[in-house]
């Protein structure tokens, strides 16, 4: 019984011990390596539109935030022009103050009636610089006619 109490005593000393010892150390910790911003200045004063759809994005609506998932989020207004409902496709492509390109985001609508006003977004990878210039390129065609549709009848 008596050997037991010893090594009980002597475990809970060096655990005691061990802990003192620990007690003054600082553990320094790597930090994550600091990104460049986001954007650099405003963005919405040099929003480009290039394409052959029948849509006109409004610069001051355009947003970009960074989900949880890192991934690049692109928010913003687009009016259609056109005369009958089409699907609309939309490529943003980012450019950093040199004019290089930084990355992309892409989405679409389906049956985006005319005069419509629509909240897009569009997602990407986070891109490889700070955001200074955006290019939106925007496609369309009609939209389908839905299934079950009555075709007026000849007259």
């Amino acid at each position: 019984m008596a050997g037991t109490g010893r090594i009980a005593l002597s475990t809970l000393s060096a655990t005691a011990a061990l802990v003192l010892v620990a007690c003054g150390d600082s553990v320094t910790l790597p930090e994550a390596p600091s990104s460049s911003p986001l954007t650099t200045g405003s963005v919405n004063q040099h929003v480009t539109q290039t394409g052959d759809a029948m849509v006109t994005i409004d610069p001051a609506s355009v947003m970009f935030k960074v989900d949880n998932s890192r991934s690049l989020v692109v928010t913003f207004r687009l009016t259609s022009t056109a005369a009958e409902p089409q699907s609309v496709e939309v490529r943003a492509s980012l450019y950093d103050g040199g004019g290089q390109v930084i990355g992309d985001a892409t989405g679409g609508a389906v049956d985006v009636a005319p005069g419509a006003v629509v909240d897009f977004q569009l997602n990407g990878n986070y891109p490889d610089g700070s955001i200074a210039s955006v290019t939106f390129e925007a496609h369309a065609q009609a939209s389908p006619t839905p299934i079950g549709t009555p075709t007026p009848a000849p007259q």
